[in-house]
């Protein structure tokens, strides 16, 4: 019979503190929520670097092969 008891008292007091959990845990999550947006961001922002980055080592590569080996410079034909 005690655990019903416990089963009773946890219930009424989760009832009386759920508001007041809520009111704590909405800022908290929106905090969490602006970081993730702001991590985010950072991410795009630096996998473009690593992009421009990376297009700039391959190109520099294809360089040092000593020809130029983009459809641009070929006129769009391959080389033969």
């Amino acid at each position: 019979m005690n655990g019903f008891w416990l089963g009773v008292a946890a219930s009424v007091t989760a009832q009386y503190l759920a508001p007041a959990i809520t009111r704590l845990a909405r800022p908290v999550a929106l905090e969490l929520v602006r970081q993730a947006l702001v991590l985010g961001r950072g991410a795009g922002v630096r996998g473009a670097e690593l992009q421009e980055d990376l297009e700039d080592l391959v190109a520099e590569a294809r360089h040092g092969l000593g020809h130029d080996v983009t459809p641009a410079a070929t006129g769009g034909e391959a080389d033969e």
